[in-house]
């Protein structure tokens, strides 16, 4: 055999080789043991395709026709196969171009992500993808997660279209090559416009430029939706003409293959000017000019010869107007300018404007007038625009007046010199001047004041001094003091006199240019009666205390006080004790109520002020014996004799309000709070009081009892609810006319406890006693009901388990049905229906303590508390291994599967035989360990469960795990 070893194969892939002989004598035959699995010899030839990968010794004889032989040993290495290099089909796997699609001209970006089905190696190599003339490649790096190689490459652009693209891996020692077909279209980029030019068009029209990119496949323009002629100039400008449209700024929108685009072109009216209201403008400006037209709105400035108009209006479409500024001379140029938009206007000059002259004044000087003689006098002024007229400003003389033609009119009410500030105006210009008038000035008189010379202290008033020669007066004083005056004629003046706090005679001085004039005057303090205590007398009279105001004067005191407007008296021993206060002793008088009381001082020399009061005249009123009682806020009546004289009523010392129907009866409303019972009616009448008993009481509401039904075996706490429970001399509450204690919480509650009845409805009665002595003032009640209460019949509860379906029916006696269960305290999984049935399926295990309760049809209960007893899940454990038996040294994965309960928790430990080998955490029932430390041979393998709070523990039988040893 001239084969001296035996070329390597791999496993998975086709193996030929031929065993070459020469020499002995054919026909040859051959024998060859120690292939591995997937390989056989026929004749000369090995052959097939390995299942298996390793290094074996290949034994090879080859015998000749005459029986001489030659055996050889020759070695033979099976690779590993080679490993796919996944491109999809594997989370992880992905092959894609981003963006897709893309813009024209844009670079492609290729992300290629292999995953090495091995497990074990990263894929090596280049990726190259493919696209009729188009190509991009690139060598794989190693990326994450483990085992997986990328390509991410900027690729040139493509053409607009849809392209198929061949995505290409080399492929390396340890993977097999492999390719995918993706597609990627590129459309064409999206046009962009930077400028129009010019921005604004008249509405009739015309053409403009947009420059931007990307426009050479421009398809339309359309300007405020309306379509324009476009010329494409290049991919960067267009030139499109449009019809005219309305005023007002349009969207420009160009259409092209890769969209569209938007701008603005404003549509402006011409300024078109048709009527001027005049040419002639003012030297010192202010004329308004208004012009009549078309286009004017949207004007921003207005310039008169090349100044800026002091400001101008649009009015409407067709008019507008401005005010001119300060100029001289003609042929004035005004400029119209309008801002269509920034950076943008359009203008119109108008031609034909000229400046007048000045105004100027002529008259430059005043003759002298006299002290109340009439004045008349003409002034002018030349030059301006128009008819002048003339105007004072500034303060003039009183009754100094200037008409609008220039006359000057007056009779003069002072002396002195003036200086008068005139304007002369024509158009819309005028011009001041200030002139020179002097007044040049018998002594005054005073002869009455009107309408009368008295008036009361402390307060403002006003009089009318009448004289002569009162024309330019200077000063009036009031006892030496200035006061306010207002010439009226030169034999009037009126006046406005301070408030003064001294009563009697005061001087009234007038000063004038001609010398002074005095006339007295008299202040008052008014005379007022506010009060006079006792307002009420018998009819033997009595002494009383008047109060008031102004009983004290500079001219006298009250010295005279008559009583009754028939047949008065005359009031004896007064004494004005101060200027508010007179203590008098009244005359007897039979009964009268509102007897008239007069009194009366000087006030001047020709005035006696009168004031004048009330005082009642009363027989003696009583009242009648009797029990009287009242409702707090409720209304009570007294009766007796000559009520009608009772003054005040106070109940427990606080006022109340009472009326007198008549003199037999008084009414009076009570408090609505204060002390319940006895209480102390005091009437203030003439001479004295009266002291009435009245019991004071609230009446009572029952408006519920809670519960409104209890147990017919009694002994329920009831709460009554309502009010007016507080300040009953007695209280008694009964059910079904049985009397029970009750106790009172306050003024809105009472508890009682019921009484064993039978069972039926019944009545709660709550009665009230308001006086000590008498009956109940009133009972109220309401409905309330006794039922037989309802009884468990359940002495205790089974037992369950964790994991373990439990059903358990309670029942009941007694009461009415249909009943309602309830339970509380019961474990996780079990719950408990109305109609008292415990169901489920426990999680969790212990003692636990349940209270089961019942409730009946009349919302009665009985309750019992029991023990539940849940025992922890049954569990079972398997083990099972990922390989056995295992080669030295490489991993084993140990499986223990726990059965049993729900949702179990806690660690797994495994074992070999007796030695801990780790422990796992259970996930879902699962707990795993992976090991590499066993050695070669046969090892005892078992897993061990402690348990948890709800499932017991469990071990797996023994697993027999076999360690082989290496290969050699």
């Amino acid at each position: 055999m001239s084969n001296t070893s035996l070329p390597n194969g791999r496993q998975g892939q086709s193996y030929g080789q031929t065993i070459s002989v020469s020499g002995g004598t054919s026909p040859y035959s051959y024998s060859v043991s120690g292939l591995p699995a997937g390989l056989s010899q026929s004749g000369s030839v090995i052959s097939g395709t390995p299942t298996v990968q390793g290094t074996f010794s290949v034994v090879v004889r080859v015998t000749g026709q005459n029986g001489g032989y030659e055996e050889k040993t020759l070695s033979l290495t099976i690779d590993p196969p080679l490993y796919t290099a996944l491109m999809t089909g594997h989370p992880q796997a992905l092959t894609y171009t981003n963006p897709n699609p893309s813009i024209a001209g844009a670079n492609v970006s290729l992300a290629v992500y292999l995953v090495s089905s091995s497990g074990v190696v990263w894929p090596t190599g280049t990726i190259t993808a493919t696209s009729g003339g188009w190509s991009c490649s690139g060598s794989l790096t190693q990326g994450a997660p483990a085992f997986r190689s990328l390509l991410e490459a900027a690729c040139p652009a493509l053409p607009v279209g849809t392209h198929s693209i061949l995505v290409s891996y080399s492929g390396d020692s340890q993977h097999t090559p492999n390719s995918i077909t993706i597609s990627h279209t590129v459309v064409p980029a999206a046009p962009t416009i930077a400028s129009i030019s010019p921005p604004a068009l008249t509405i009739g029209g015309g053409t403009f430029v947009i420059t931007g990119t990307n426009l050479s496949t421009t398809t339309s323009v359309t300007i405020g939706g309306i379509a324009g002629t476009v010329t494409v100039n290049s991919d960067t400008q267009l030139t499109v003409a449009t019809a005219g449209t309305t005023v007002g700024t349009k969207t420009v929108e160009v259409t092209t293959a890769g969209g569209t685009a938007t701008g603005s072109l404003t549509f402006y009216t011409e300024t078109v000017v048709t009527t001027v209201s005049t040419y002639t403008l003012a030297a010192s400006g202010g004329t308004t000019v208004t012009l009549g037209g078309t286009g004017f709105v949207g004007i921003t400035s207005v310039t008169v010869d090349g100044t800026a108009a002091t400001s101008f209006s649009i009015d409407s479409v067709t008019s507008m107007s401005f005010v001119a500024p300060a100029g001289s001379g003609g042929s004035i140029i005004v400029r119209l300018v309008k801002e269509v938009v920034s950076g943008f206007t359009s203008q119109r000059n108008l031609s034909g404007f000229a400046y007048a002259a000045p105004l100027t004044w002529v008259t430059t000087s005043l003759p002298d007038a006299t002290l109340g003689s009439a004045y008349s006098q003409s002034v002018s002024a030349t030059g301006g625009i128009g008819a002048i007229t003339y105007d004072a400003t500034g303060i003039l003389p009183v009754g100094l007046a200037l008409s609008s033609s220039g006359t000057i009119s007056w009779t003069p009410a002072t002396t002195g010199t003036f200086s008068l500030d005139l304007t002369a105006t024509a158009g819309v210009e005028s011009t001041p001047t200030t002139l020179t008038l002097t007044v040049t000035a018998n002594p005054p008189t005073l002869t009455g004041i009107t309408p009368n010379n008295y008036a009361s202290v402390n307060a403002p008033t006003t009089r009318s001094l009448i004289g002569t020669n009162l024309t330019g007066v200077t000063d009036v004083t009031l006892a030496g003091s200035s006061v306010s005056f207002t010439p009226v004629s030169n034999t009037q003046i009126d006046l406005t006199l301070p408030a003064t706090a001294a009563d009697g005679a005061a001087t009234i001085e007038v000063t004038t240019p001609g010398g002074t004039a005095t006339i007295p005057f008299y202040f008052y303090r008014p005379l007022t009666v506010s009060s006079i205590s006792p307002s009420t007398l018998p009819a033997s009279g009595g002494t009383v205390t008047i109060t008031g105001t102004g009983f004290t004067g500079a001219l006298g005191n009250v010295s005279s006080i008559l009583v009754g407007a028939v047949n008065a008296g005359t009031a004896t021993n007064i004494t004005v004790v101060n200027d508010t206060t007179i203590t008098a002793t009244f005359p007897a008088r039979a009964p009268e109520v509102g007897a008239r009381v007069f009194l009366s001082k000087p006030a001047s020399p020709s005035l006696m002020l009168l004031a004048d009061g009330t005082v009642t005249y009363a027989a003696a009123p009583s009242v009648n014996p009797g029990l009287y009682a009242a409702e707090f806020s409720g209304n009570a009546t007294l009766t007796g004799v000559d009520l009608d004289y009772v003054s005040n009523a106070t109940l427990g010392g606080a006022p109340v309000f009472f009326t007198v129907p008549n003199s037999g009866q008084l009414q009076f409303t009570a408090p609505a709070s204060g002390t319940h019972g006895l209480n102390t009616l005091t009437l203030t009448v003439p001479g004295g009081t009266i002291n009435v008993d009245v019991y004071l009481y609230s009446v009572p509401v029952l408006s519920s009892a809670t519960p409104a039904q209890g147990a017919s075996t009694g002994g329920e706490t009831i709460t009554l609810a309502g009010s007016g429970f507080v300040g009953a001399y007695d209280l008694v509450v009964s059910i079904g006319g049985t009397d029970v204690t009750a106790t009172v919480v306050s003024d809105t509650q009472a508890t009682f406890v019921t009484p064993a009845l039978i069972a039926g409805p019944y009545t709660v009665q709550l009665s009230k006693g308001i006086t000590p002595s008498t009956s109940f003032c009133c009972s109220v009640q309401v409905a309330f009901s006794l039922f037989d209460p309802p009884a468990l019949s359940v002495a205790s509860l089974p037992d369950g388990q964790v994991g373990a379906a439990y059903s358990q029916t309670i029942t009941a006696t007694s009461g009415a049905t249909p009943y309602a269960f309830a339970a509380t305290g019961l474990p996780d999984g079990l719950s408990m229906s109305s109609a008292g049935t415990i169901s489920g399926t426990p999680t969790e295990a212990g003692t636990f303590s349940v209270t089961l309760t019942v409730t009946d049809n009349n919302t009665l209960q009985d309750s019992l508390t029991l023990p539940l007893i849940i025992a922890k899940a049954g569990t079972s454990l398997s083990l099972d291994s990922s390989v056995n038996p295992a080669v030295l040294g490489s991993g084993v994965t140990f499986t223990a599967t726990l059965a049993g309960g729900d949702g179990p928790t806690g660690e797994v430990s495994f074992f070999d035989g007796a030695t801990l080998l780790g422990t796992g955490t259970l996930t879902g029932g699962v707990a795993t360990l992976t090991t590499g430390a066993l050695s070669t041979g046969t090892h005892e393998i078992t897993a061990h469960y402690a348990g948890d709070a709800n499932h017991a523990a469990a071990t797996s039988p023994v697993l027999s795990q076999v360690i082989a040893p290496l290969s050699p």
